[in-house]
C-alpha cells in the first residue's frame, strides 16, 4: 500500500468515526425522541411485541395502513427484552453504520468509478463525507421512523445488484454466484418496499434501466455476435430474477393481506389517505392560492382530516374497512385533481422543490441551523449537476469501462427519479429523500471528481509545459 492509499483510508477511518460520533451524540442530547411515535411504529409494534400478529394499536384488529418491516422489527427486538427506545436505537444505529460503510463495497469495485484507484479513493472520501455530516440522516437517527433503515436497505440492494451485474458482464452462462446475489438484492429490494413502499417502484425502475442497457451499453469488439447476445441475455435474466426476488420477498405480507382483507394489497392502505392529504380543495385554497407555507396550517388540516372522516362515514364507508377507506380517499384526491387540474400542476411543482429543498422552512429550527444546512446541501446539489451534465456530455468514443461506469451511475439515477416522480403527486417535504441521500451522495462525489480530474489534468499541463520551456 502507497503512501497516498495509507493517508485516504486513515481519512476514510476518521470521517466514518466522527460521522457514528455525531449520531452517538444527537441521540443521547435528543434521546426522548426515541419513543417519540409521530408515525406509530411503535405502537403498531407492542400486537408484535406480545405475539398477537401485526394488528393496529387502536383497533386491535389487523392492519395494512403502515408498512410493517419496520414496527415488526421493533416488536421482535421488544420480544427479546429490549425496550421501545432500545430497539428504535439499535435498529438505527446499525442502518446508519450500514448506510456509512457500504459504499466502500460500492466504489471500490473497477467498474464503479473510473479508471484509477485515486480517483476511486477520492469519490469514497467525498461521498463518505457527505453520507456521514448529512443533516437529514443525522436528525432521523433519533426518531422511529423509516427513512435511516430504508435508506441502508436501499444502499445494500442495490450495491448488491450493481455487482451481480459486473459478474455478469461476461459472453459466459450466468454464474451460480450471479444468480444468488441478484436473488439476495431482489428480496432486499422486497424488504425495502415494506419498509417504505415506494422502494418497490425504484425496484422496478432498476430494473427496466439495467435491461435498456444490455442493448445500448457498447461490447469489446472481441466479442461474436453470439458472444454479445449471450451477454445481453445474461443481464436481462438477472433483471427478471430481481423482480421475481423481489416479489418473493414481499410474498408473506401480500398473501397475509389476502387472507386478511380478501383482496390483493402490495403495499399499504395508506396510499390513499396520503395522495388525498396533498391534493384536495382545502390545500389548493390555503396553500397553492393562500398563505400557508410549512407544511400546512395545523388547524387547518385538522379541520380536512374531521370533515373527510365525517364526509366518508355519510358516504357509507365502513369505519373499519381500510381498503374501502383507501379507495375513498384516492377516489377524493382524483376527483380534486381533475377538478382543478392548475393547482396540482402548482402543486406537484410545490413537491418538488419541498423534496429537493436545501434548508428546512420550519422557522423554529435556529437560523444558524438553516444557512449551514443550506449550505451543505448546495454542496451536494451542486455534485450533484456536474454529474448530470458529464453524463449528457460523455464522449462515445470513450474506453467502455468508463461506459460501463455510466450505466451504473444511471441506475443510481433512476432510483431517485423513482422517488422524485412517486413524490410527485404524493405528500412530500425534505425528509422523503432521505432514503437516497446515501445514492445522491455518491453521485455528487463523482461529479466532483469530474471537475478533481480537470483541475489535475490542467495543473499538469501546464507542468509540462513549464517542464519543455526550462529544457
Amino acid at each position: 500500500m502507497n503512501h497516498a492509499s495509507a493517508y485516504r483510508r486513515l481519512l476514510w477511518l476518521i470521517i466514518i468515526v466522527l460521522g457514528v460520533g455525531l449520531r452517538v451524540g444527537w441521540c443521547w442530547v435528543h434521546g426522548d425522541e426515541l419513543t417519540d411515535d409521530r408515525d406509530g411504529y411503535i405502537a403498531h409494534a407492542q400486537s408484535v411485541a406480545h405475539g398477537e400478529g401485526f394488528l393496529g394499536p387502536y383497533s386491535h384488529r389487523p392492519t395494512a395502513f403502515r408498512p410493517p418491516a419496520y414496527p415488526i422489527a421493533i416488536g421482535l427486538l421488544q420480544r427479546t427484552g429490549c425496550s421501545a427506545a432500545a430497539a428504535v436505537a439499535l435498529l438505527n444505529g446499525l442502518s446508519s453504520l450500514v448506510v456509512l460503510l457500504v459504499p466502500m463495497w460500492l466504489l471500490q469495485r473497477p467498474t464503479a468509478e473510473s479508471n484509477d484507484s485515486d480517483d476511486r479513493g477520492f469519490v469514497l472520501l467525498v461521498a463518505t463525507a457527505f453520507i456521514a455530516f448529512d443533516p437529514l440522516l443525522i436528525r432521523y437517527i433519533s426518531l422511529p421512523m423509516t427513512e435511516v433503515p430504508c435508506a441502508a436497505v436501499l444502499l445494500c440492494a442495490v450495491t448488491l445488484f450493481l455487482r451481480s451485474l459486473a459478474e455478469a458482464n461476461s459472453p459466459a452462462n450466468v454464474s451460480p454466484r450471479s444468480i444468488i446475489v441478484t436473488g439476495l438484492a431482489g428480496l432486499l429490494f422486497g424488504l425495502g418496499a415494506l419498509t417504505r413502499p415506494i422502494v418497490l417502484v425504484a425496484c422496478v425502475a432498476v430494473a427496466v434501466i439495467a435491461a435498456l442497457g444490455q442493448f445500448l451499453i457498447r461490447l469489446p469488439v472481441e466479442f461474436t455476435s453470439a458472444q454479445k447476445k449471450a451477454h445481453r441475455w445474461n443481464g436481462i435474466v438477472l433483471c427478471f430474477l430481481l423482480l421475481l426476488s423481489c416479489g418473493v420477498g414481499m410474498s408473506p405480507w401480500i398473501v397475509r393481506n389476502q387472507i386478511q382483507f380478501d383482496r390483493v394489497i402490495f403495499a399499504t392502505t395508506h396510499g390513499g389517505y396520503t395522495l388525498a392529504l396533498g391534493n384536495n380543495p382545502d390545500f389548493y385554497r390555503d396553500v397553492i392560492r393562500g398563505t400557508d407555507e410549512f407544511p400546512w396550517n395545523g388547524d387547518a388540516l385538522d379541520r380536512w382530516q374531521k370533515q373527510m372522516i365525517e364526509q366518508s362515514l355519510a358516504e357509507g364507508v365502513p369505519a373499519d374497512s381500510e381498503p374501502a377507506s383507501d379507495v375513498w380517499y384516492y377516489q377524493q384526491a382524483k376527483a380534486a385533481i381533475w377538478q382543478d387540474a392548475s393547482a396540482f400542476v402548482q402543486a406537484c411543482m410545490l413537491r418538488f422543490c419541498r423534496f429537493w429543498a436545501i434548508s428546512t422552512a420550519d422557522e423554529s429550527v435556529p437560523a444558524a441551523v438553516r444557512w449551514t444546512t443550506s449550505a451543505w446541501y448546495s454542496v451536494v446539489w451542486v455534485g450533484l449537476v456536474i454529474n448530470i451534465t458529464a453524463l449528457i456530455k460523455h464522449r462515445s468514443d470513450q474506453p467502455n469501462r468508463n461506459k460501463d461506469n455510466r450505466w451504473m451511475q444511471m441506475l443510481l439515477w433512476s432510483i431517485v427519479a423513482a422517488f422524485v416522480a412517486m413524490h410527485l403527486v404524493y405528500w412530500t417535504d425534505a425528509r422523503m429523500r432521505a432514503p437516497v441521500m446515501p445514492l445522491l451522495a455518491i453521485l455528487s462525489a463523482t461529479g466532483w471528481s469530474v471537475i478533481g480530474n480537470q483541475i489535475l489534468a490542467r495543473f499538469g499541463h501546464r507542468s509540462r509545459n513549464n517542464t519543455l520551456r526550462a529544457r
